[in-house]
C-alpha cells in the first residue's frame, strides 16, 4: 500500500503530475489525502474519469478545503475504493469564465457562445448538486452567485446519501 499526498490546484500539470505518481509503480492499493483550493472543472474531469476506470483500488481522503473543482472530483469519483472526510470543509459555487479574446476575427459571436456553454454548464452543475443533496437553500444562494461553505458533517452527510 502506498500514500500520496496532494495539496495543490486542479490544473493540467498538476492533475497529470498526480496520475504520473498512481501510475509509477506497481501497488495495486493507494491511499490519497486530498486537498485543493479549486481550479478548472475540465481538467478536474480528467482525474474524474482516471478515478472511475482505473483498476486500482484507491481510497480518497478529503482533508482541509475541498474547494470548487474539488467537491466536483470528489463526488463524481464513485468508481474508488473509499472516501471520506477528515476535518473538510467545502466552497460551492456557480462556474465562471474570465474571457479575454484579442484577436479574434469575429469577437462577439465567440464570446456570445462562450457565455452560453457557461450558462448551459452552470445549469449542469446546480443539477448535479441537487443530485447529491445539496439543500434547495444553499442552491437558492449558489443561483444569486454567493459562495456556500460546506462543513465536514455536512460533507459526510452529502457522501452518505450518496453512498445508499
Amino acid at each position: 500500500m502506498r500514500t500520496i499526498l496532494f495539496d495543490d490546484k486542479i490544473e493540467i500539470e498538476t492533475i497529470r503530475k498526480l496520475i504520473d505518481d498512481i501510475e509509477s509503480k506497481d501497488d495495486n492499493e493507494i491511499t490519497i489525502y486530498f486537498t485543493t483550493s479549486g481550479g478548472q472543472s475540465f481538467v478536474g474531469d480528467i482525474i474524474i474519469d482516471y478515478f472511475n476506470t482505473t483498476k486500482r483500488e484507491i481510497t480518497l481522503i478529503g482533508l482541509w478545503m475541498i474547494n470548487s473543482a474539488g467537491f466536483l472530483i470528489f463526488f463524481k469519483s464513485t468508481g474508488l475504493k473509499e472516501r471520506r472526510f477528515i476535518n473538510a470543509h467545502s466552497v460551492l459555487h456557480l462556474m465562471n469564465r474570465d474571457t479575454n479574446i484579442v484577436e479574434s476575427k469575429d469577437k462577439d459571436q465567440y464570446e456570445y457562445f462562450l457565455n452560453k456553454q457557461l450558462e448551459n454548464d452552470n445549469k449542469e452543475l446546480i443539477e448535479f448538486y441537487r443530485s447529491v443533496g445539496v439543500s434547495e437553500k444553499y442552491i437558492n444562494k449558489i443561483n444569486k452567485f454567493w459562495d456556500v461553505y460546506l462543513d465536514n458533517n455536512e460533507l459526510n452527510e452529502l457522501l452518505a446519501k450518496q453512498e445508499q
